[in-house]
């Protein structure tokens, strides 16, 4: 190919691959989501009930499941979470560290 053309293509087709890269990058699955969505509401449920019977926690945290199912960054996870974020998500101690990895 001519030097001119190649110097003219080339930031384009830089440009092009980046996009590509940027749209390929890595998501979590539905399973991961999933677990996400548990990990939450135990947490939840820990941090307001320190003390509650587990049957009590059962119940609410499917509630809190439930709620956060509906929510639209829990229904967008698989598009929208990548694995860093879910390592951070899954590592965190409370509900407000969750919330902070997934922003």
């Amino acid at each position: 190919m001519h030097p001119i053309l190649n110097r003219h293509l080339a930031p384009g087709f830089i440009g092009f691959a980046l996009v590509l890269a940027l749209g390929c990058r890595q998501k979590v699955t539905a399973g991961q989501c999933d677990a996400l969505i548990a990990r939450y509401a135990a947490l939840v449920v820990r941090d307001k009930m320190p003390e509650a019977p587990e049957d009590v926690v059962r119940s609410e945290q499917k509630r809190v499941r439930e709620e956060a199912t509906g929510d639209e960054g829990f229904r967008n996870c698989t598009t929208e979470v990548g694995p860093g974020e879910f390592a951070c998500a899954m590592a965190a101690a409370t509900p407000d560290a969750i919330e902070k990895c997934l922003e």
